[in-house]
């Protein structure tokens, strides 16, 4: 049994980072364009596919994390609540 690499916060960092990037390049029109490396032709990458990687991260994220931790039982709303 091996144990995950990366815990899930790691995955929410990375997602959420992502996910200002991709807003961003909405808000601007900022696209990035780069050379495939085998056919060496142009391929331009916009907001809406960094948003969406960015979702996908944050999915695998929350399957990461522990069922009894902070962050899922907040996004959850299981949590104690004080009176």
């Amino acid at each position: 049994m091996s144990r995950n690499k990366f815990s899930g916060a790691i995955y929410f960092i990375i997602g959420s980072l992502l996910l200002v990037a991709g807003i961003i390049m909405l808000v601007f029109d900022i696209t990035k364009v780069g050379n495939h490396y085998l056919t060496q032709q142009q391929s331009a990458v916009g907001g809406f596919f960094v948003i969406f990687v960015s979702l996908i991260i944050l999915i695998i994220g929350y399957f990461c994390l522990s069922p009894f931790s902070k962050i899922r039982e907040f996004i959850e709303g299981t949590g104690k609540r004080k009176r």
